[in-house]
């Protein structure tokens, strides 16, 4: 049986520290801009994989990244 200093220290490591840093990676995900550099990173990898004849799967690949047409 484990005191309740232990317990709280299992809880604490096995659930608090990684809600903060999960939050703490969350918020740095929403706040970091994608530059035009991305674009042009996905513009090279549509064009490799157009280029190898895009395997199994390709087309969910391609509607993901691809923009959205007005």
């Amino acid at each position: 049986m484990q005191s309740a200093q232990a317990v709280a220290g299992i809880q604490i490591a096995a659930g608090l520290i990684p809600a903060v840093l999960g939050a703490a990676a969350g918020a740095i995900m929403f706040f970091h801009e994608l530059t035009d550099a991305h674009a042009t990173i996905v513009e090279e990898f549509r064009a490799r994989h157009e280029q190898a004849g895009a395997g199994p799967g390709a087309d969910a690949v391609t509607r993901l990244s691809a923009p959205e047409e007005a």
